[in-house]
């Protein structure tokens, strides 16, 4: 019995499709992992390290203010801008121990708490041989000024010749 037309297309598609098929399934096999260097990691490291250390150094690009319905947004300055430093500088110990005398101004209208100075020092030439970071917890009350006296900046080289401090930075108490 001879075959339909229909039924001789029908066998040629059979046909064609299983001499198809080994080779697309061989097309689809996975492709290796390709290695990631140890050059790569450590650059990635080292950027991810730079990215953190500016986040740390600049706190206010992760916060977003936004003025709620029109209205003027209110201007928060640091406290650290009125805080105004007086220092006189000794050595302790066996002459390599910072001792500061630190006399703390506050010419805001709130009090301010947990100052956080740094100690800068200096050799002979003028040359910046250290810093060192110390959080004094004295509350300052609005408009007036409070020593704190005797704190012990820890160990310096036996090259330093002269100290000045700034504030680094400082919270309102209220």
């Amino acid at each position: 019995m001879p075959l339909t037309p229909e039924e001789r297309q029908k066998i040629l598609e059979e046909e064609e499709f299983r001499q198809a098929a080994p080779h697309e399934l061989q097309a689809q096999q996975p492709k290796p992992k390709k290695k990631i260097s140890i050059w790569t990691w450590i650059i990635i490291g080292v950027g991810g390290l730079f990215f953190g250390v500016y986040l740390i150094n600049n706190p206010s690009c992760l916060k977003e203010s936004k003025p709620s319905s029109g209205q003027p947004a209110l201007i928060v300055h640091p406290a650290r801008e009125f805080v105004n430093i007086a220092s006189t500088w000794e050595r302790g110990g066996f002459d390599n121990v910072a001792i500061a005398d630190l006399k703390f101004t506050n010419s805001s209208e709130r009090p301010i708490k947990d100052i956080e100075v740094m100690g800068i020092f200096y050799g002979e030439s003028g040359t910046e041989i250290d810093r060192l970071t110390k959080v004094i917890t004295v509350v300052v009350p609005a408009g007036n000024t409070k020593w704190a006296r005797q704190i012990n900046f820890g160990l310096i080289s036996s090259q330093v010749k002269r100290a000045g401090s700034r504030v680094v930075d400082a919270k309102y108490a209220d």
